[in-house]
């Protein structure tokens, strides 16, 4: 194998690779998350798939919305109007979104 065709193969799997690797961190938002330090309430995010969103309040629906995630940042729709873009931290099984105010919420994921 000459020096180019390897370089060329090189190039492809890593350019695959890295390709993965970003539509991988789109879905790392998809699951339910519970906000963590809220006591005898139970806050819960649901992130779909197909780019909706529900967030639950002690097991009861109060907001269903479409969202986008990219460049570590979500952008929430609710449909009325307000949109929101929160940048967002994963470290393991634990989301932080920062809020516009400063506040920082801390999911962990269930």
């Amino acid at each position: 194998m000459n020096r180019k065709t390897f370089a060329l193969g090189l190039l492809t799997a890593t350019s695959a690779i890295v390709i993965n690797a970003c539509s991988d961190r789109k879905k790392s938002i998809v699951g339910k998350w519970k906000v963590d330090g809220i006591k005898d309430k139970a806050m819960v995010f649901e992130f779909l798939d197909n780019g909706t969103m529900q967030l639950t309040f002690n097991g009861n629906l109060f907001l269903s919305a479409k969202y986008e995630f990219a460049n570590d940042k979500i952008t929430i729709d609710s449909g009325d109007g307000v949109i929101s873009t929160l940048p967002v931290k994963f470290e393991g099984n634990q989301m932080t979104m920062t809020q516009k105010n400063g506040d920082i919420n801390v999911l962990k994921r269930i």
